[in-house]
């Protein structure tokens, strides 16, 4: 009963509100569909970026920075300056409560009037509040501890004056010279009269804020209170592209060019760093055998594999965001089925002909694929929004009808991801291993996840998880995997020294492992894709076989009646059992 009456108590809450609806069709697509639509919805209450602070700042920066000459001509502002100006502002606000905490430290506790005096001193109060402030003390006969609870009750009461913010706090802020009316008229833009937000529907500020987008209070002329500056992290995005939208030539080459050629380049640059041996193309051109002709984004040949990625930038609508579940249908088929569709053709393309394949780069250079060289094709989806745990969700998908089945879907995350698994798996064939096993697993198993949870499973376990992956409706929740990598990369992106959990191998693995990438030869990858699929413990266990095996051929080697070969071949097939 107590049980119940918590489960009870817990649809009620905000999060779950449409938890205990999810059931009531009777089609099983049409409830996958609705139980999908609350997962985004779940998501996006709880979770509002999907970045690390340095990675969104970064990312701000190199998307609206190419619009700072226009935007410059139009509002006098550098929009990139503005990602900059903002940082400084959380900077500012520490400062003020590192200050404050040395205020209390500060307090003397020799006596009542050292205390006060002590504390008015440090917060630069003038006399006469001091003198009130002490008359009080003395009229409620306070001791020393009593004194200084009074002073720091005080200084709560003046907590709202760290989020105080003069106009020229912001300009002081903004990296250049900048004039001051330019600022402002930015600033109103972000910001409300206090007044501003009454009449507003309460039931939409958990997924449709007006906050997100202007999250100040202008409280002067001059002068605005910005409580929460960290929301800027979370909602940069928004804020910049509010002060976008009033001009639409802008706004349109901003979503049609701008977004999509950042994360084209930036993919780009990635796989030349993440495959410094392999040939990256960019931007191709292609006819398949039929003369129709195709467009792929990023392709990378490394050896017989063919790592085809697409990027899609397009923005998620908020109406998905909130779980509307025909908008959420439209967002996976414009940014996940469509990708898949389009990596599919070139993937079949490769796989199917042993002819040359011509292909053309924007800059019209004419490169040649040998096709005949490529035995498996590794496909990809890269956007600029994060789906969630939703993006993963394959197997959901296809059974709710927002995946055509006839697809074959490619692993999707965004560009963020992209760059932490890129970063925690270290050599370029465990990432072609890592890309080419997340698309097998997350076809074969219904997961709740996201690609963080992904990547600690790889470290832990290289994506071999036995007869579990095939086992019949098998639904695998990993997402407190991630809880292992949060300290490491908390530390890596924001500079500091940490220790970084790496995937296991025995010594002589990771030698053979070694030997392949530096003695390459045809086919390689696909020999050291075997190797990565064997989990630690059955690497321990393969070697122990294998030295059995040789011990057994050195003791039984001269035996009448037994050979060298068949100890060997005995022994072998017990080692092959193990691996």
């Amino acid at each position: 009963m107590r049980l119940n009456e918590t489960l009870r108590g817990l649809h009620e809450t905000f999060p779950l509100l449409g938890i205990h609806k999810v059931g009531s069709a009777e089609d099983s697509s049409t409830k996958t569909r609705e139980l999908l639509a609350q997962h985004m919805r779940i998501h996006t209450h709880g979770v509002r970026n999907a970045g690390y602070y340095q990675q969104v700042m970064r990312h701000l920066r190199g998307i609206f920075g190419v619009l700072d000459a226009d935007f410059v001509l139009t509002a006098g502002v550098k929009l990139s300056a503005l990602v900059t100006m903002c940082e400084n502002i959380v900077k500012l606000t520490e400062q003020r409560l590192n200050a404050r905490s040395t205020i209390f430290r500060s307090i003397n506790k020799r006596s009542v009037e050292d205390a006060v005096r002590s504390y008015c001193t440090a917060s630069k109060i003038d006399h006469e509040y001091r003198d009130a402030l002490l008359r009080e003390c003395v009229e409620h006969n306070a001791d020393v501890d009593g004194a200084r609870a009074r002073c720091i009750h005080d200084a709560d009461l003046r907590l709202a004056q760290l989020y105080w913010f003069r106009l020229s706090d912001f300009a002081s802020a903004y990296p250049e010279s900048i004039h001051e009316e330019k600022l402002l008229d930015v600033l109103l833009k972000w910001s409300y009269p206090p007044t501003g937000l009454v009449g507003h529907n309460r039931d939409f500020l958990f997924l449709d804020n007006p906050v997100w987008a202007r999250p100040m209070v202008q409280v002067g002329a001059r002068e605005f209170f910005w409580p929460m500056p960290e929301l800027f992290h979370s909602f940069g995005i928004e804020m910049l592209e509010s002060l976008v939208q009033s001009d639409e030539k802008l706004l349109k080459r901003y979503h049609d060019r701008i977004r999509p050629n950042y994360l084209e380049e930036q993919v780009a640059h990635l796989c030349k760093r993440a495959f410094p041996e392999a040939d990256v193309y960019r931007g191709l051109s292609w006819q398949d055998a039929d003369g129709r002709e195709g467009e792929t984004d990023v392709l990378v040949l490394v050896d017989a594999i063919a790592l085809i990625i697409e990027c899609k930038s397009g923005r998620i609508t908020k109406q998905a965001r909130r779980g509307a579940p025909e908008r959420l249908r439209t967002e996976v088929r414009k940014l996940i089925e469509d990708a898949a569709k389009q990596s599919q053709r070139l993937g079949e393309l490769v796989l199917s002909t042993a002819n040359t394949i011509a292909v053309q780069d924007r800059n019209g250079v004419t490169h040649q694929i040998d096709a005949d060289k490529i035995l498996k094709s590794v496909r990809l989806n890269i956007t600029l929004d994060f789906f969630g745990p939703v993006g993963c969700e394959v197997r959901a998908m296809l059974d709710a009808g927002l995946i055509d089945p006839a697809v074959a879907t490619s692993p999707t995350m965004p560009l963020v991801h992209s760059e932490e698994v890129l970063h925690m798996i270290e050599t370029p064939v465990e990432r072609l291993h890592y890309l080419a096993r997340r698309a097998e697993i997350e076809r074969n198993i219904e997961l709740m996840a996201d690609e963080e949870d992904f990547i600690a499973l790889y470290l832990a376990t290289g994506f071999n998880l036995g007869e579990l992956e095939f086992q019949e409706k098998t639904r695998l929740i990993i997402s407190p995997l991630s809880e292992d990598l949060e300290p490491y990369l908390k530390a890596f992106h924001s500079g500091a020294d940490a220790v970084k959990p790496r995937r296991r191998y025995t010594q002589w693995w990771s030698q053979i492992l070694r030997r392949l990438e530096q003695n390459t030869f045809s086919n390689w990858t696909l020999g050291a894709f075997v190797l990565l699929d064997v989990r630690h413990e059955q690497q321990r266990e393969f070697e122990a076989a294998v030295r059995k095996m040789l011990k057994n051929v050195r003791s039984n080697w001269h035996r009448q009646g037994i050979s060298t070969q068949s100890c060997w071949r005995m022994d072998r097939r017990n080692a092959e059992t193990q691996l």
